[in-house]
């Protein structure tokens, strides 16, 4: 039984569709629990705070002809039962996968991450998705500071996923408040809001190098 497929990158040619079965997410399990116990052992407090997970992109098309699934809901459905114990620490919520501009969906996703309170733990496939999601930040700043000081969530998607979105914002403590318009006011490093992060995890070989090399 397939559950969905997954596309890739296309970084080297066509994109094309993998098909994600039962027994490939137990392949998947089996390496990834071993992993995290790792990593939890080596950085204490990776854990201690929320994280950001980005496996399953933001697809336009989420049914190909043969009414199969492109990609998952959401980042914990692709991780299985590691997906179901650790999702209640995403900082990004399931919702804005359903947000299919690509420009909006990083606009929102920053939204969330700036206003984390406690970063620990980003993974992501390859870096530069994240020095995209940077850049995106550096070209919005001032929409997305504003949507976390307001928490009003200041971009044009839909009606209803926006109104559940500006339910999920938390209210940004002082010290974000004064990070955030030291940012805006480009008295401080945009970085500095991520000082509390454990640890990223990166794709960092072959095509992926420049960009990892960049994100470090």
């Amino acid at each position: 039984k397939v559950l969905v497929l997954e596309q890739t990158s296309g970084s080297s040619g066509k994109k094309k569709y993998i098909p994600y079965t039962p027994k490939l997410q137990q392949e998947y399990n089996a390496g990834i629990f071993p992993w995290l116990y790792d990593l939890s052992s080596k950085y204490k407090k990776l854990f201690a705070g929320s994280m950001y997970w980005s496996i399953t992109p933001a697809i336009d098309d989420k049914e190909n002809n043969d009414n199969v699934k492109i990609g998952f809901e959401e980042d914990a459905e692709y991780l299985g039962a590691v997906g179901k114990i650790i999702k209640k620490w995403f900082a990004v919520p399931k919702l804005v996968s359903k947000i299919q501009d690509l420009e909006k969906f990083q606009i929102v996703t920053c939204i969330f991450l700036f206003s984390a309170d406690n970063l620990k733990f980003v993974s992501v496939w390859n870096a530069s998705f994240l020095t995209n999601l940077l850049e995106c930040f550096e070209n919005n700043k001032d929409i997305i500071i504003d949507s976390i000081l307001n928490k009003k969530i200041l971009v044009d998607i839909d009606e209803n996923i926006k109104s559940s979105l500006e339910k999920l914002l938390s209210k940004p403590s002082k010290k974000q408040v004064e990070r955030l318009l030291k940012i805006k006011n480009n008295d401080l490093d945009y970085k500095e809001i991520f000082s509390n992060i454990e640890l990223v995890s990166a794709w960092g070989d072959a095509n992926a190098l420049i960009m990892y090399e960049e994100l470090q």
